[in-house]
């Protein structure tokens, strides 16, 4: 009863947050260190951030320092920094907001009028 309960608030609920403080077209404040574990068994760590420009988590690369988007996201299962985590579902990142019962948050970008991005959040 509990889980219906919750779907059915969920399902109609969704909320609007401002992306930064400084208007940034991320989801972190700062790319955060985090651990990419695949379907396969392996785990990658890099500084990751969530873009809110291309809906898509992307990572800093050691080699030359440039930011780029985390490829073959549908071979990934999870990405986790120090406080979130998140589970990688038909290429869609959603937040874990609890397990038990299941809750997730799937995060969209927008640019509002001002130049400003807004982030958008549906509990799933």
């Amino acid at each position: 009863m509990k889980k219906i309960v919750i779907f059915c608030l969920s399902a109609f609920c969704s909320f609007v947050l401002s992306a930064q403080d400084t208007g940034d077209e991320y989801l972190f404040h700062r790319f955060e260190y985090a651990r990419i574990f695949y379907k396969n068994g392996a785990i990658a760590k890099a500084d990751v951030n969530y873009d809110l420009t291309v809906n898509k988590f992307v990572y800093i690369d050691p080699a030359d320092s440039l930011i780029k988007e985390i490829g073959e996201i549908g071979k990934i299962g999870a990405i986790r920094t120090a406080e979130r985590s998140f589970r990688i579902e038909k290429g869609k990142a959603l937040e874990v907001l609890s397990e038990n019962p299941e809750l997730y948050v799937e995060y969209r970008g927008k640019k509002t009028t001002g130049g400003n991005w807004e982030l958008t959040g549906h509990v799933l």
